[in-house]
């Protein structure tokens, strides 16, 4: 067969391949898909779409380094693509490549400055390198954006709480649990910060909320025990510690508690009683000094 009859490639053809990349991949057919978009390259080296569907399946094989280069091929194509520096960042995210991450989220607010879900990375990211201040901002401008994005008050609060700054996290907590009250995690995250704060009776009330509807949660139930009894509230922590031995009969620290508690009780009631045998025998024998 002649060169001159091998017919060359066409845009059509490296678009046609990337449609069927798109639809392997999407079917979870993810090695046919490798083949499919590297046909669409074939096609045409500088279809961009075709570099990131490549690497979206070598993210899926875990060919790390392989997708890394191809995205980088691809932005060279179409730098421009906020959707693609983001996907990218979240890959280099994952691989814990922390600095190429930050760089890729900060091209898409760049190119996009209210992408909320970059942001919202690279407020991730920025918490990884220790840099809570940096994220707390990062946090803010997405809650002020966009007040509804609850995952961002959350990280608000999270980052205040880093910062030393209680209160203002304990508001931001309350908030998030006044438009979802039934999230647990923000309500334990509530709890153990109150308790850290040393708002016992505060702490109390998250805890009893969140063993209302967990009843089975052990490290609540023994954090709930523990409060208790700091509040000196000794029979109902007993009845806390006995909840927790039910989910683990085993828990040496409950016991020991409930042991100490039986004891410290047995000791008031035996002071007590002897206080008010005394004041029975004093009013009894009329004793001048006695005046109730």
């Amino acid at each position: 067969m002649q060169l001159s009859a091998i017919k060359p490639y066409s845009p059509e053809d490296a678009r046609s391949h990337y449609e069927k990349g798109v639809h392997l991949f999407q079917s979870n057919m993810v090695d046919d898909a490798v083949g499919a978009f590297q046909e669409a390259l074939r096609a045409d080296r500088s279809y961009a779409r075709a570099r990131f569907g490549l690497a979206a399946c070598y993210d899926r094989q875990s060919r790390f380094d392989d997708a890394v280069r191809e995205f980088y091929e691809g932005l060279k194509a179409d730098g421009s693509n906020a959707v693609a520096h983001f996907d990218f960042g979240n890959l280099l995210y994952r691989t814990g490549r922390l600095n190429e991450a930050i760089r890729q989220f900060m091209m898409a607010l760049l190119i996009d400055q209210r992408y909320t879900a970059a942001r919202s990375m690279l407020g991730r990211c920025l918490e990884r390198k220790n840099l809570t201040a940096e994220a707390l901002q990062e946090y803010r401008y997405i809650a002020k954006l966009n007040p509804e994005f609850i995952d961002a008050r959350i990280s608000t609060a999270r980052c205040m709480e880093k910062l030393g700054q209680g209160a203002e996290a304990i508001a931001q907590y309350r908030s998030v649990l006044e438009r979802e009250g039934g999230r647990t995690d923000v309500r334990l995250a509530l709890a153990r910060l109150l308790e850290r704060e040393g708002l016992i009776g505060d702490a109390i009330d998250e805890y009893n909320s969140i063993a209302a509807v967990s009843p089975d949660l052990l490290d609540v139930r023994m954090s709930l025990a523990q409060c208790l009894e700091k509040k000196g509230q000794i029979y109902e922590a007993i009845k806390e510690y006995n909840e927790v031995l039910r989910l683990d009969d085993g828990h040496k620290t409950a016991g020991y508690r409930i042991a100490s508690l039986r004891e410290t009780k047995r000791r008031v009631d035996d002071l007590l009683n002897r206080y008010m045998e005394d004041v029975a025998r004093r009013m009894g024998t009329g004793d001048p000094s006695f005046n109730i």
